[in-house]
């Protein structure tokens, strides 16, 4: 798909540049979730809602959440209500993801990877295959023949998921006055958030995985992150996709480890292993503990959160965190 250029602004300038939208009154309600439709990506979606606060003249933070697998934007914007955190102004927007399956029912996903071909063999082993899918828009594209072996590791769709959220970006940047971008998602959700600060990173402010890691041969940590904070929310429990990384239900991850040391490294931090940090939102029903890397050369920094519980699990200060780190009140430890 070639990119617009209001696109490729996003894309490369981030927020360096005043949002196109700044100053023009917006029709959109405030203080309510709506459906917004993408001019770009015909029949897609996002939920979006836009604090009382919103002021078109003020440059406002845009926090993006991605549902997980099966998962719907509707139900994860009232499961995951952000906005009704302490900050005073913010746009919260929750895309919603494809299902396109032939047959079977591998449900709504992202394409993470970030190709027409979201499926990689090397990724998975026959217990893997007994259940996958092969979605239309692989099938299409040869990727695929049919469901289990034939759907050859096949989780997700082959649609441009990376250029929607992209575009996406930028109609909001357009429509409204947008400042910092902060990204999270869950599971499949917080994997394709890998995938997206792979290969834009100098879009995002602050990034958020939750109990999401990337696949085996799929970590993307590049060196122009240095603008980027990271806040890693992990179950201590999770066997979907385990913080320790390797074989769960015949896929192969990569550790949290592995992925936020490489972090590190990229931001100059002092520790070379995460050491305990205390945060206002510590324990709580799930024992929610933090770590981080110390203080770090690029003036960013790169958390982790783990707590008690299952894949799919979230501590109930879980929203507070999550908008106290994209705030960057971390600095004041």
């Amino acid at each position: 798909m070639k990119l617009s250029a209001l696109t490729l602004l996003a894309h490369f300038c981030g927020t360096l540049a005043r949002s196109p939208g700044c100053g023009k009154a917006t029709k959109q309600p405030l203080d309510k979730f709506f459906t917004n439709n993408s001019t770009a990506h015909e029949g897609r979606t996002w939920q979006e809602r836009l604090s009382s606060a919103y002021d078109y003249n003020t440059e406002t933070p845009l926090l993006i959440y991605l549902h997980g697998q099966y998962g719907d934007a509707s139900t994860v914007s009232r499961e995951l209500p952000f906005h009704k955190s302490t900050y005073d102004s913010i746009i919260s927007v929750y895309p919603q993801g494809l299902d396109d399956a032939a047959s079977g029912d591998c449900g709504t996903g992202w394409n993470v990877i970030g190709s027409e071909a979201s499926h990689d063999a090397s990724t998975c082993n026959a217990k893997a295959n007994s259940n996958t899918c092969c979605y239309k828009s692989c099938m299409s594209a040869g990727v695929c023949s049919g469901d289990g072996a034939d759907a050859n590791c096949g989780w997700a769709t082959c649609e441009p998921d990376t250029d929607f959220v992209m575009d996406m970006i930028a109609q909001l940047q357009e429509e409204l006055c947008v400042g910092e971008i902060w990204l999270a998602g869950g599971s499949n959700g917080g994997m394709m958030t890998h995938g997206l600060y792979g290969q834009y990173p100098e879009t995002f402010k602050s990034v958020m995985p939750v109990y999401g890691l990337p696949l085996v041969g799929h970590m993307n940590v590049p060196d122009s992150l240095t603008g980027t904070s990271v806040l890693a929310m992990h179950d201590r429990s999770d066997t979907v996709i385990p913080w320790a990384g390797g074989e769960a239900g015949g896929w192969s991850y990569e550790s949290g480890e592995k992925v936020y040391g490489e972090w590190a490294k990229v931001h100059g931090c002092e520790e070379a292993s995460p050491v305990a940090v205390e945060t206002p939102y510590d324990g709580g029903n799930k024992n929610l503990a933090c770590s981080w890397y110390g203080k770090c050369d690029s003036g960013r920094t790169v958390m982790t959160c783990l707590y008690d519980g299952g894949h799919g699990s979230w501590p109930r200060q879980g929203e507070e965190l999550a908008v106290w780190f994209f705030q960057d009140k971390w600095k004041y430890i």
